[in-house]
């Protein structure tokens, strides 16, 4: 993908995105435990008979161990080969939906995914890839004392760097730093100076948005951070008359 004057093109040409955002986070996955995880397929059920015939799908057991930097807040990397049994199944179905574009929450360095993306371009699907940001772990302001286990702004930078290279893929066509970073309950901004690391300068955020999102323009892919559609913070609230 590529941008010119505010439209998207895609091998030159207009691209009119037709997408979903997919996370086939598997039923009964235990959010409160982050080492492990082991689940069902979240479709392993017999298909109804509008989209063929009936039959059993096999049930997927899978153990996984998500990144420490997530902290498992429910936005996972499932485009492992330990999930091939859902996404290979699931991208066929999408583009004969006529879906385009795929958003995906979090592809991180390690594991591999190359045989996701190589599905999702020989299906002509443009995976959008997430790279997220959690204040737990994360520290955007180098001012914030930073703990043994946080990352400060130049890891952060450092770490986006190596994840889009470690993802590099025809198949990709954009990278989504953070998700709704503006939303209080991420705790980026928000209106008690003590809980957030911006308070309420929701400018000062994006400025480090942008700053990470140069970073991956370097590496010669497209960036933006999906905002949440939320009131700004009372510091940008307008005046009443």
């Amino acid at each position: 993908l590529t941008a010119s004057n505010c439209t998207l093109l895609l091998d030159g040409q207009p691209y009119l995105m037709r997408g979903v955002t997919y996370s086939p986070t598997p039923i009964g996955r235990d959010l409160n435990s982050p080492d492990t995880c082991a689940t069902r397929d979240h479709l392993a059920r017999p298909l109804p008979p509008h989209l063929g015939a009936p039959c059993a799908l096999p049930l997927l057991i899978a153990t996984c161990r998500p990144s420490a930097l997530r902290r498992d807040k429910g936005v996972g990397d499932f485009f492992n080969p330990a999930m091939e049994p859902v996404w290979s199944r699931e991208l066929p179905v999408m583009r004969a939906m006529g879906i385009n574009t795929v958003r995906v929450y979090t592809l991180t360095n390690s594991p591999d995914h190359t045989a996701f993306l190589d599905m999702a371009y020989a299906l002509n699907l443009t995976v959008l890839a997430g790279f997220p940001l959690f204040r737990e772990s994360m520290r955007l302001r180098i001012e914030t004392p930073v703990g043994a286990a946080d990352l400060n702004l130049p890891d952060i930078k450092d770490l986006i760097r190596s994840t889009v290279n470690a993802n590099r893929h025809p198949a990709i066509g954009m990278w989504l730093v953070g998700n709704e970073a503006n939303l209080g309950e991420n705790g980026f901004v928000c209106e008690v100076e003590q809980y957030c690391d911006f308070w309420d300068d929701v400018e000062a955020l994006y400025d480090v948005l942008n700053e990470l999102c140069e970073v991956v323009e370097q590496e010669g892919y497209l960036c933006t951070s999906p905002l949440a559609d939320v009131a700004l913070t009372n510091k940008y609230a307008p005046t009443p008359l």
